[in-house]
């Protein structure tokens, strides 16, 4: 079983919801994330989907909090926030808010969810409570150019690329916290 204290890859898995309707206010899907986390009784952070570039992307970011936590090099007393930080690949809460936070009217979150940790029934039975639809992972294409954008990339660099690209200056946050 996973505790809130505890949040690595071995047991995680990509999740991606849809919010029906987009929030006025970001700060509602948050709180209906927190509701699902207290629910299930599991660690959950919400992401910008257009953000992310692979279930790989969600993985490492994954990896690297958790071995950053388990070094005492994390940032963040949250194990959500240190995710996110190696997420947007930022050192700054407020810049990884900037990249990956929902934005107001988003429309899609992406969830990391530490599976074994709860029953496939009862994150459904959160997630539709919570009034998000589950939906299985499609990567998308605005990820790609975002963060091709973002990194100083070559405008042919492809998903691939982008995403080695991504996993490199996510592990080059890494050892500079070190």
């Amino acid at each position: 079983m996973t505790t809130r204290d505890e949040w690595g890859p071995r047991d995680a898995t990509p999740l991606v919801v849809l919010v029906p309707r987009p929030p006025e206010d970001a700060r509602d899907v948050v709180a209906a994330v927190r509701t699902m986390s207290d629910r299930l009784d599991v660690p959950l952070q919400a992401l910008r989907a257009d953000r992310v570039v692979s279930p790989h992307h969600l993985l490492m970011a994954a990896t690297h909090a958790e071995r950053a936590r388990r070094a005492g090099r994390a940032r963040a007393n949250d194990p959500t926030v240190e995710f996110l930080l190696y997420a947007a690949c930022d050192r700054q809460i407020q810049g990884a808010l900037a990249r990956l936070g929902i934005p107001p009217g988003g429309s899609v979150a992406a969830l990391l969810v530490p599976l074994g940790s709860t029953t496939a029934e009862a994150l459904d039975a959160a997630v539709r409570a919570a009034g998000f639809e589950p939906s299985g992972w499609r990567p998308d294409p605005n990820a790609t150019d975002w963060w091709r954008t973002h990194l100083g990339l070559p405008r042919d660099a492809g998903p691939r690329q982008t995403e080695d690209a991504l996993l490199g200056a996510m592990a080059a946050l890494a050892v500079a916290k070190q």
